[in-house]
């Protein structure tokens, strides 16, 4: 049987059912992204949620590991937005192809007050052991959510492509970060989401003609 999207989930070190724990993560975005990882201070986060800086780390290792759960609390919701769009849409692969591929790039482009949050984490987990290896599960996991994605959007059409559908969910994923790495780069450029509609067409004539082929 297929795995389903519903199935999935970004995997967290903190308990995302304690209300205390939610308010913390969604003060220390905003925080985070007005600021940046180094100006933000776990007492700036305590203060915003109106709790100790005990209370903070009572939950959260350090300020390297609060801005890792908040970018994988974040990166859930948007899965699940994701997952709500294709509950709509009927058993066309080709559309809810499409549908899921415009819904995850609207999520990247809707929040990308959060990447520059995630280029500060590759930076510090690079001098870290142990923040590099949940950034590498934390990378594993989003290829495997895309790679779902993509048999989910498919449904009975999931083996007919000539490759496997793990390497088509690593490519998407590194082409939709490298739009999002030039958008922040030269936002004033070309125009991103025209790029993105290239690539979707391409994308889904590419795998039309494989299938047929």
């Amino acid at each position: 049987m297929m795995t389903s999207l519903k199935d999935q989930a970004v995997e967290s070190t903190v308990d995302l059912n304690n209300r205390r724990v939610v308010q913390i993560l969604e003060a220390a975005a905003k925080c985070f992204a007005k600021k940046g990882f180094n100006e933000t201070s776990v007492k700036d986060i305590a203060a915003k949620v109106g709790v100790t800086k005990s209370m903070v780390h009572y939950y959260f290792d350090s300020k390297a590991h609060l801005l890792h759960e908040v970018l994988a609390y974040y990166n859930q919701r948007h899965l699940q937005r994701v997952t709500d769009q294709l509950e709509v849409i009927g058993d066309s692969a080709h559309e809810r192809s499409r549908t899921a591929l415009k819904s995850l790039w609207k999520v990247i482009r809707e929040e990308r007050r959060f990447f520059r949050l995630s280029l500060e984490f590759w930076a510090i987990s690079a001098h870290d052991n142990k923040l590099r290896e949940r950034l590498r599960q934390t990378h594993e996991k989003a290829r495997k959510l895309v790679t779902v994605g993509i048999e989910d959007a498919l449904g009975a059409d999931k083996d007919k492509l000539p490759f496997s559908n793990e390497a088509l969910g690593a490519l998407i994923l590194a082409v939709l970060n490298g739009m999002a790495v030039q958008d922040y780069a030269e936002p004033d450029g070309v125009d991103m989401d025209e790029t993105f509609r290239v690539f979707l067409a391409s994308l889904l004539s590419g795998m039309s003609l494989l299938k047929m082929g």
